[in-house]
């Protein structure tokens, strides 16, 4: 038995997408700014609830993404190649990963 594979790039058009006004408007005041923010998050919250969407996908990026900031943040030089590999670098990812998962 043969089981077809799902890209999840073949499905962008299914994806609602970001109003032009909130990426090409320009930020003028702080009111601005927190409009436009909260007009983001709000579609990304849309994007996210999907369930076709790859969640164990997303946490993982979002996982060595926090470990790359944590480690800059330390002052050790490691970036996201070094933290995907095992080692000292990769249990800092390991910890976010785990941080990520259960919330």
């Amino acid at each position: 038995m043969t089981f077809a594979r799902i890209n999840p790039i073949d499905h962008l058009d299914t994806l609602p997408r970001m109003p032009a006004w909130v990426t090409s408007a320009r930020a003028e005041t702080l009111e601005d700014v927190a409009f436009l923010s909260g007009a983001a998050l709000a579609h990304l919250h849309l994007v996210v609830a999907r369930e076709d969407v790859p969640h164990a996908l997303l946490r993982d990026r979002l996982a060595l993404r926090a470990a790359e900031a944590c480690v800059a943040f330390s002052g050790r030089p490691e970036r996201v190649g070094e933290l995907r590999d095992a080692g000292p670098a990769g249990i800092a990812k390991l910890f976010t990963r785990r941080d990520f998962a259960t919330s």
